[in-house]
């Protein structure tokens, strides 16, 4: 029976797996060709705007992707004079570049770096030296994530995105078609029945295909017991910067509201809070389980790390016990 469901939770982790990997593809077969054209008229490697187009998108999810065609995080400045949207990051409701379409974004995206200069060194760079232009983007201020250029070259070797450094933009089609051949455009349609009749004698076999659900950001979010606290379970592979591109909270919003340091540091199937935890749990007391610590017991109840350590009376050195039982809403009494 163990091996049974151990092979079925192996099924469904390769199949997210999957269906993440195949959201990222249909991004890059989306706007692979618009990054060569970019390439080729501001010598930046096809890669590295893909890439990064897929990391600040969240593969064409985030909130500035969806409401303002903004696939780079770009904000208003004083040179901006289009449209704009407001959109809590760094602050609450800055000011973001709206554009009337994706590919307006891609071409502000070449015009930023090409035009500033503390991004000038980049261009003596080859145009296949994608990982000198990661680690130059993040050394230039590009981002404050200290692990960007790490990420950054995953996901373009992730998915051979190198290869469209060296493509003309006529030879996209065939390529895309080379990487990725299982890929195809996903719809939320469940297809009517189809009869298929092999042989008159024969009864028809009827073929039903099942709907692919994608699951959308705000379906992701649950309600904790612990007054309705807003809350996801991070997936495998997912980071922080993902998770804010997402719902729109800047990734020090989402440290403090989860007690986390080090962004880093998130796991699989963590509870990680889209609103601050309480000071109390909803019920009195937790007892602890194998495995527990104090921070996955203060996420588990949302209830803040720091109120949990001061009901029970306990210093961060402190080490916890199986079967140890602890206050989530009064104080522990002081021992004699």
């Amino acid at each position: 029976m163990n091996k049974i469901i151990l092979t079925i939770l192996t099924l469904f982790s390769i199949l997210s797996y999957t269906q993440d990997s195949k959201k990222d593809e249909n991004y890059i077969r989306k706007f692979a060709k618009i990054a060569v054209e970019e390439m080729k008229e501001y010598k930046i490697p096809a890669s590295i705007t893909l890439g990064q187009g897929l990391l600040e998108t969240a593969f064409g999810q985030s909130e500035l992707a969806q409401n303002a065609n903004n696939h780079f995080g770009i904000k208003c400045k004083k040179e901006w004079t289009g449209e704009t949207y407001r959109y809590t990051d760094d602050a609450y409701m800055e000011c973001f570049r709206k554009y009337p379409d994706a590919k307006d974004s891609y071409r502000d995206h070449s015009l930023f770096l090409t035009t500033r200069k503390h991004y000038s060194p980049l261009f003596s760079l080859s145009l296949t030296d994608y990982k000198g232009w990661a680690y130059g983007l993040k050394k230039a201020g590009y981002a404050t994530n200290p692990k960007y250029p790490q990420i950054l070259i995953g996901r373009i070797e992730k998915y051979k995105l190198y290869e469209f450094d060296k493509l003309s933009a006529e030879e996209v089609e065939a390529k895309l078609d080379d990487l990725y051949p299982d890929t195809k455009i996903i719809k939320n349609v469940v297809k009517p029945k189809e009869i298929i009749k092999e042989k008159p004698t024969h009864k028809p076999i009827i073929i039903e295909e099942k709907e692919v659900i994608i699951e959308t950001p705000n379906q992701r979010i649950k309600n904790h017991s612990n007054k309705n606290l807003r809350y996801i379970v991070i997936k495998k592979d997912e980071t922080l910067q993902e998770v804010s591109n997402l719902y729109g909270i800047s990734i020090n919003t989402l440290k403090k509201y989860n007690d986390i340091e080090d962004a880093n540091l998130i796991y699989e199937k963590q509870y990680l809070f889209l609103e601050p935890k309480k000071n109390k749990g909803k019920l009195k007391y937790h007892k602890v389980k194998e495995g527990e610590t104090m921070y996955s017991i203060a996420q588990k109840e949302g209830i803040k790390l720091e109120k949990l350590y001061k009901r029970n009376r306990m210093e961060f050195s402190d080490t916890l016990k199986v079967g140890e039982v602890l206050n989530l809403k009064g104080k522990r009494r002081k021992s004699n």
